[in-house]
């Protein structure tokens, strides 16, 4: 993925995401409502991973963290504003509030021109990028991004469903979902300035051990409140593993001269492999079990990496 690459996929996520819906109220959009919303998914994708990939292309490896994290925190604050968005909509009307959002996609297609071109020659074809992961940073990297995957997959499905049948109301739930994201948005930054403090595996090992107790303590608090506190609480050290692995990604990319594009292309397969089968199973396996089931299978994949972790060395790389 060179400029010009990630220039277009940045552009293309734009117009694909603020192009079909700009000044029409969703009410009447029918199915083309819901086709724009299927690229969802997408377009994500477009926005992030040439994001990730430019963030640590871009800045020195010391500081690539703290770069990460200031990116991740900024996407989640970017969905934040969606409630925003909404709420301005109904005082506005939603012409002027989806036109101001495609403004917005606008300026960004434009900046996103500027994105300088790479330095130097890197692997760039898939067949040369499968021996890189067998360096050691890269795969654990790997790894520690299928698992936050995997354990928001099942975390995503099951703790609405237990709030519900706590008695609570939809309001309720979003707010909870949108306070552990706001908590992730504060704490991304600052877990990717540790990471470059600290070492990479440091705040790894604090955000498994937290994720660890949340997933054991999820099934079992009650009533609604209390579960809300936790999510709030907790449910962003799932996350916020996503900033130290995705440094360890760029990490190994440089020690085995891979294209970050590709090396963070292959970092959303192993994020979308772990989301999709735990979301695909979780709620399956606690209807044929108990809610406990999924979580403790979690917690103990999540137990089994901080064991397998003590081989890797503090930086990232292997004793």
């Amino acid at each position: 993925m060179d400029a010009n690459q990630t220039r277009f996929q940045l552009v293309f996520g734009q117009a694909d995401w603020f192009g079909p819906n700009a000044g029409s109220p969703p009410q009447k959009l029918g199915l083309e409502w819901r086709a724009s919303d299927s690229t969802v998914g997408l377009t994500q994708n477009l926005f992030v991973f040439p994001v990730s990939s430019s963030a640590t292309r871009l800045t020195a490896a010391d500081r690539r963290g703290a770069a990460l994290g200031t990116a991740f925190s900024a996407a989640v604050g970017g969905a934040l504003l969606g409630p925003l968005v909404g709420a301005v909509a109904s005082h506005v009307g939603t012409g002027p509030a989806f036109a101001a959002a495609t403004g917005a996609g606008v300026c960004l297609a434009g900046a996103s021109l500027l994105v300088p071109a790479p330095h130097g020659v890197s692997l760039r074809s898939l067949r040369g990028a499968l021996p890189a992961l067998g360096d050691r940073v890269l795969a654990t990297g790997m790894w520690l991004t299928f698992l936050a995957g995997l354990a928001l997959g099942v975390v995503d499905v099951l703790a609405p469903l237990r709030l519900s049948r706590l008695g609570a109301g939809a309001t309720l739930i979003a707010g909870a979902f949108l306070g552990a994201a706001a908590v992730e948005a504060v704490l991304a930054p600052v877990v990717g300035r540790l990471s470059d403090r600290r070492g990479r595996l440091v705040p790894v090992r604090l955000s498994l051990l937290i994720a660890a107790a949340v997933a054991l303590l999820a099934p079992l608090l009650q009533p609604a409140g209390v579960l809300v506190a936790l999510i709030v609480v907790g449910f962003p050290a799932f996350g916020t593993l996503f900033v130290p692995a995705a440094a360890m990604i760029g990490d190994g990319a440089d020690r085995r001269g891979l294209h970050h594009g590709l090396a963070f292309g292959l970092g959303n397969l192993a994020w979308a492999a772990g989301q999709g089968a735990a979301a695909a199973t979780s709620g399956i396996v606690a209807q044929a079990t108990i809610d406990a089931v999924p979580y403790v299978v979690t917690a103990a994949v999540i137990a089994a990496t901080l064991v397998a972790l003590r081989r890797v060395a503090p930086d990232g790389g292997s004793e």
